[in-house]
């Protein structure tokens, strides 16, 4: 239980930094993201939200952060609201997939994950096929692994405080 303590302690004192941070650069992503690992750290997911807020308001082109909205709303036992989230972060990879190059498997990968977050792990698998067919070669996407929706939130609330 102390070490337990003292965790949540250097956590908490860590987010306070970054917030002064913020404060003096507040258009810088890698600030909000590091604050989103920490506040998913202490379970604080109605902050964790605030600031997914911000990166989606800071990177209205990423779906990436739009889809993660909707795991957070999951995290909050929001269903409708998650679903709300993971459908239009799905509908913008879709779309953008559709004008970017296919070749851009890192966007793909996001794709997969926004589709496995969103429970749609069958359909994650298939994209994830038709990648590893067109990069035979790439040993990342050879052994990349595709988790399940309650996976994903049993990793997260067994890694919180």
């Amino acid at each position: 239980v102390d070490n337990n303590w003292k965790d949540r302690n250097v956590i908490e004192e860590s987010i306070s930094d970054i917030d002064i941070a913020i404060k003096i650069y507040p258009w810088n992503n890698v600030f909000y993201v590091n604050k989103a690992l920490l506040q998913t750290r202490t379970k604080d997911y109605q902050g964790l939200l605030e600031t997914n807020h911000k990166l989606v308001e800071l990177n209205p082109n990423k779906p990436y952060y739009e889809a993660q909205r909707g795991l957070i709303y999951d995290l909050l036992r929001d269903s409708f609201n998650a679903n709300i989230h993971y459908r239009k972060a799905q509908e913008r990879y879709e779309n953008d997939l559709k004008s970017i190059s296919q070749d851009d498997y890192q966007y793909q990968l996001e794709y997969i994950e926004c589709l496995v977050v969103s429970g749609k792990e069958q359909k994650a698998k298939a994209v994830l096929n038709r990648l590893k067919i067109k990069h035979p070669n790439d040993e990342i996407l050879q052994i990349y692994p595709i988790k399940t929706k309650q996976d994903i939130i049993d990793q997260i609330n067994n890694n919180a405080l």
